[in-house]
């Protein structure tokens, strides 16, 4: 609904996103990187929590898994338990049930966090958002991404929208706060965004929740909102040792790229459009929707509501059984369906200009550069000569790591998407042998 700002406008905002600088009241006392049980401060922010009269179940901590930071049970953990009661007094975008945060009042929760973050230490949410801070910097967003990455994505979605948040907050918010592009206070407030963007729930930022991962597919835990704030729910047993996942909502992948800068492991809802000659030529170019559930092998074609509810209502169900719902609904497509589909993926497929053989050689390449590329500023950051450390100006090459990144980021997303695509193709086949197999 919003403009498209100018090419100027937006890649002013992508080079401010970039080089957002870290303020030091935040990177005072988060800087370990080791395996400790508190590398993240956790041990503060619950005891901040309790200060306002929230509430943190000691069955879980905060861990390292796979080097992504998560919510691990430490005991097993019954279904019902209450594992977080966080008052609405320390949620930011809510103040009461009767009063929670609408779609008009976004853009002064972000100013609010922005203002929280310019405070630093003096801030009430200070062991909150110190929590968040490296982590936000570090993002992989496509809204964060200079123009090498975004080129990388062939045109698949999410290119097109990948500035999206950054126009909301321009036109919708700059013309609340009249930002002026020169004010320092605009990059604390695009930290901000960001902030709100990959955290914030329907009710706003709350405490602690936002440190749990994502997963549709093992979601076990459930934010319920009452009088007293949110409450974080187990909907099963868990196991000592297990994550605790929360959802973020049943989204398509390239919004979760957009939105989070990840794409969960299953199930993956791919969506992209299209415009046939045939359809420019019958309806004045409309464009048509196409969908597929990726189901770690499976495909459902064209998933309907109901379908996809179900990661929603559900918990603790296997892959197995989605893949079962999948080839039900799959058998279900009449012909012409199946075939609008197959021509839409043949389509997609051959306008991209490589395919996932060559990506997987072009992403090699890339991770050995980005390795060179370490490798070096490593060695020009430091060096020891007779007990003197020597501290070189590196900036030139942390830049170059940061466009590889992305640029890597993009490739392997890309490689999701064709991967996706065809199986989609491949599934059309198996369907059309299991009907003449009927017949």
């Amino acid at each position: 609904m919003y403009d498209r700002v100018n090419a100027f406008v937006v890649a002013w905002l992508l080079v401010i996103l970039i080089t957002l600088p870290k303020s030091d009241a935040y990177n005072s006392n988060n800087n370990n990187d080791n395996d400790g049980h508190d590398e993240f401060g956790f041990t503060q922010l619950v005891g901040w929590v309790n200060s306002h009269g929230g509430y943190v179940n000691d069955s879980f901590d905060m861990k390292k898994i796979d080097g992504v930071r998560g919510g691990v049970a430490v005991n097993d953990i019954e279904k019902g338990t209450e594992l977080l009661r966080s008052p609405w007094e320390i949620v930011i975008g809510s103040s009461s049930f009767e009063n929670q945060m609408q779609t008009q009042d976004m853009c002064n929760v972000v100013e609010e966090i922005a203002n929280e973050l310019q405070l630093g230490k003096d801030s009430n949410w200070y062991f909150y958002l110190m929590l968040h801070h490296d982590n936000i910097m570090n993002m992989s967003l496509p809204a964060l991404w200079g123009p090498v990455a975004l080129q990388l994505l062939q045109g698949l979605p999410p290119r097109q929208e990948a500035n999206h948040h950054i126009r909301w907050l321009e036109e919708d918010c700059g013309q609340i706060y009249g930002l002026d592009n020169d004010n320092g206070h605009n990059v604390i407030l695009r930290e901000a965004l960001v902030l709100f963007v990959t955290r914030a729930t329907a009710v706003g930022m709350v405490p602690i929740y936002d440190l749990f991962n994502h997963h549709n597919g093992k979601r076990n835990a459930k934010l319920h909102v009452t009088d007293y704030g949110a409450q974080l729910i187990t909907l099963e047993p868990i196991k000592t040792g297990n994550q605790i996942y929360i959802s973020y909502g049943v989204k398509s992948a390239p919004t979760f790229l957009n939105n989070y800068g990840f794409v969960e492991s299953w199930p993956q809802i791919w969506a992209w459009t299209d415009v046939s000659k045939s359809d420019s030529d019958n309806n004045g170019g409309r464009s048509n929707s196409h969908t597929l559930a990726f189901l770690e092998g499976k495909v459902a074609i064209y998933p309907n509501k109901e379908f996809l509810k179900e990661f929603w209502r559900s918990s603790g169900s296997s892959i197995k059984m989605f893949q079962d719902l999948a080839i039900q609904q799959n058998l279900k497509l009449s012909e012409d369906i199946i075939s609008i589909f197959e021509l839409s993926v043949r389509n997609l497929l051959d306008s991209l200009p490589t395919t996932v053989e060559e990506d997987v050689v072009i992403l090699k390449g890339m991770n050995d550069n980005l390795l060179a590329l370490q490798t070096m500023s490593t060695v020009s950051r430091t060096s020891t000569v007779k007990s003197k450390i020597i501290v070189s100006d590196s900036n030139s090459n942390d830049d170059d790591i940061i466009v590889v990144k992305d640029s890597i980021a993009a490739v392997e997303y890309r490689i999701k998407f064709k991967d996706a695509l065809q199986a989609g193709f491949d599934e059309v086949a198996t369907l059309r042998m299991i009907v003449r197999s009927e017949l």
